[in-house]
């Protein structure tokens, strides 16, 4: 099973999109994982498991994921938790984490085209890696109410896919609903950042390499 997320900023001219690579024999014990880490932010930082860890707003201090107020106020505590999550994605086993992004001149309006394209290429490249392990696989990606998720099959059905290795999707998940695409979610962030390097964040330029990739998201 893939799991995909998007990331990105149409004012600077960046396209990000994550992707978990989870093989079916490993995803029980891969969960059994990622909900142990899970129970320990609850007892060590009181997050109930069903708070959805969203990466821009964590990262920014804002909602109320704990039942303690000194990690709600708490910038460098959040930071130093999504880092946990990071490290815990990174060991997870039988799962493989990366991103894919687009650096563009094209902006705003035009911008879409360029996200459409680079999911586009993102599919493809699934259905080459798929092809190679000589597997079949499946897509997920986060679901919302914005219109992507029907612009996304429209995409993935002008692939012409048929008779490839990609043999299923993309279905769609919310965010809320589902802890693989939180995972998609936070790895995405990390990505994004590694790529955009913004000034003022220098604390996070690094954690994709740090933690999922030592290479960097791959250009598209």
């Amino acid at each position: 099973m893939y799991y995909v997320d998007d990331s990105g900023d149409s004012a600077r001219g960046i396209a990000v999109y994550s992707w978990i690579e989870v093989e079916a024999k490993q995803a029980v014990a891969a969960m059994a994982v990622w909900l142990r880490f899970r129970s320990e932010l609850l007892e060590r930082y009181q997050i109930p498991q069903d708070t959805e860890i969203h990466a821009v707003k964590f990262l920014a201090g804002r909602g109320q994921p704990s039942t303690e107020e000194k990690v709600n106020r708490s910038k460098t505590l959040r930071r130093e938790i999504f880092q946990e999550a990071l490290k815990t994605i990174g060991d997870l086993p039988g799962v493989s984490a990366g991103a894919v992004y687009r650096v563009t001149s094209r902006r705003r309006s035009a911008f879409t085209e360029v996200m459409r394209d680079t999911f586009c290429r993102l599919v493809l490249g699934v259905d080459r890696r798929l092809y190679l392990a000589e597997v079949q696989g499946a897509m997920i990606i986060d679901g919302n109410g914005d219109g992507t998720c029907r612009v996304y099959s429209r995409l993935y059905s002008s692939l012409n896919l048929s008779g490839h290795q990609l043999v299923a999707g993309p279905f769609f998940q919310p965010s809320d609903e589902s802890d693989w695409i939180q995972i998609a979610d936070i790895v995405a962030y990390a990505a994004f950042q590694a790529v955009v390097k913004r000034p003022g964040r220098e604390f996070c330029w690094t954690w994709y390499e740090d933690y999922i990739d030592p290479e960097g998201p791959s250009p598209i």
